[in-house]
């Protein structure tokens, strides 16, 4: 079974900030050409919320080539799984779709946003 892992540290001190696994469902989307934004699973209450990573246009540019390729190849495994398909399909959950749309590609501050409302 394919499987993968989305693990972001802090720079410096190297605290965990991301850990989270990669699913079919998963969106990801870039917001601006410094900032992606995606869904990923809380590691406090493992609810799906949607979070918004900023740093260089390259290293955000190599970060989502990274993962659309790795969500291919996981859709791609999903499809050749038939009875796999079948059980994802009953414990599928239904995503509401979330704008990342941006019209200021150099803003200085962006405020992380959770659905707990912290």
């Amino acid at each position: 079974m394919l499987q993968s892992r989305l693990i972001m540290r802090n720079q410096g001190s190297l605290r965990l900030i991301l850990n989270t696994r990669l699913w079919e469902q998963m969106v990801i989307k870039r917001a601006n050409r410094k900032s992606l934004c995606f869904t990923a699973t809380d590691q406090e209450d493992h609810s799906v919320q949607v979070f918004l990573t900023r740093a260089g246009s390259k290293d955000t540019e190599d970060l989502y080539a990274a993962i659309h390729h790795r969500l291919v190849a996981l859709r791609s495994f999903a499809e050749q799984e038939p009875d796999a398909n079948q059980a994802d399909a009953e414990s599928e959950i239904a995503f509401q779709p979330f704008n990342c749309d941006s019209d200021d590609e150099d803003d200085e501050k962006i405020n992380p946003v959770s659905s707990s409302g912290s």
